[in-house]
């Protein structure tokens, strides 16, 4: 979990410069939507990793029942959100019912499986993430680029280990490639 929050936060970071690189000059305000759907993104895959568990266990009915709270929960948040936000309520409202949903799931799926997804940890790096995303909707100039760099060097310690971790796997298999197999005339 922890690389893919790291992940989401280097998007949240990135956002503008994304939209920039990617689109044409008037979709650029397209960026500011991104933070927000970048964290829907996120718990909807964890909803969906805690969905499987459902798949396994035979109990898709369960899978239905908390996706059916997710939706109420969207629709309910849509209609509060979208007068007053716009589209970034909607962002915000989809994000929410992701939370919902994997919340539920998380909760229910207990009983099936003990899955241990460091609810204190998540919760803080959710916490840092909405922190990123305010930042981006909220601040400009130097002060964007001030508060991210620090939220991101916070997100980046508190995923310290899964970094380390990852950069020996990479340069373990890099330095295993660049090795050359020896040949039976040496």
């Amino acid at each position: 979990m922890g690389a893919m929050v790291l992940a989401s936060s280097v998007i949240i970071v990135l956002s503008r410069l994304e939209i920039r690189l990617l689109s044409s000059a008037r979709y650029y305000s397209a960026w500011q939507y991104i933070p927000t759907l970048t964290l829907a993104m996120l718990f909807s895959a964890f909803a969906s990793f805690m969905g499987s568990v459902y798949v396994v266990m035979e109990k898709s009915q369960l899978s239905l029942r908390t996706s059916i709270w997710g939706a109420g929960a969207n629709i309910v948040l849509n209609l509060i959100l979208i007068p007053r936000m716009g589209a970034n309520g909607a962002a915000v409202a989809t994000a929410c019912a992701f939370v919902v949903v994997f919340l539920t799931r998380s909760r229910d799926t207990r009983r099936f499986i003990k899955i241990n997804y460091q609810p204190v940890v998540l919760t803080c790096q959710t916490v840092v993430l909405v922190a990123q995303t305010v930042a981006a909707l909220c601040l400009q100039g130097v002060w964007f680029y001030v508060a991210e760099a620090l939220l991101f060097a916070l997100m980046l310690g508190m995923n310290w280990y899964q970094v380390v971790e990852l950069y020996k796997l990479v340069t373990t298999k890099m330095l295993s490639k660049l090795k050359k197999p020896k040949t039976e005339e040496e």
